[in-house]
């Protein structure tokens, strides 16, 4: 009797401890999902976040060209928001008016723009593509 009793006890300290880590992770979920570091893009597909203090407008983006590198994107509008994709993985930037500009270029310095895309608030796309000069 008193080894079932010793087994039943073991048991529920065993379940007890996998529930509070369920907790912690479920808890830890949540922070990360109020913190917008995950999310479904407006259009589809996931993204990673960071929100940037700051106001970016469609007229920003007319100062970069097609054939730029991402060192030199960087330098002229700053860090982006996140990236965007899945395996490749394009950089993105949100607008004052929750829009969003990918970039398709590669995430190394020496890499240059392809073409823009824009996503609108309600997921229409717009995609942009420019000579190189």
């Amino acid at each position: 009797m008193k080894k079932s009793f010793v087994f039943l006890f073991m048991i529920i300290i065993m379940l007890s401890a996998c529930s509070s880590n369920e907790k912690k992770i479920a808890e830890e979920y949540e922070s990360n999902m109020k913190n917008n570091e995950l999310f479904i893009f407006p259009g589809g597909g996931y993204a990673t976040y960071t929100y940037i203090d700051r106001n970016l407008y469609l007229n920003d983006f007319t100062k970069i060209k097609v054939g730029m590198t991402y060192k030199e994107i960087i330098n002229i509008i700053g860090e982006p928001n996140g990236v965007f994709g899945s395996g490749v993985q394009w950089p993105f930037y949100e607008t004052f008016d929750k829009s969003y500009i990918i970039l398709y270029i590669g995430l190394e310095s020496y890499s240059k723009l392809i073409s823009i895309r824009i996503v609108d608030a309600s997921g229409r796309i717009f995609d942009l593509q420019q000579e190189a000069e």
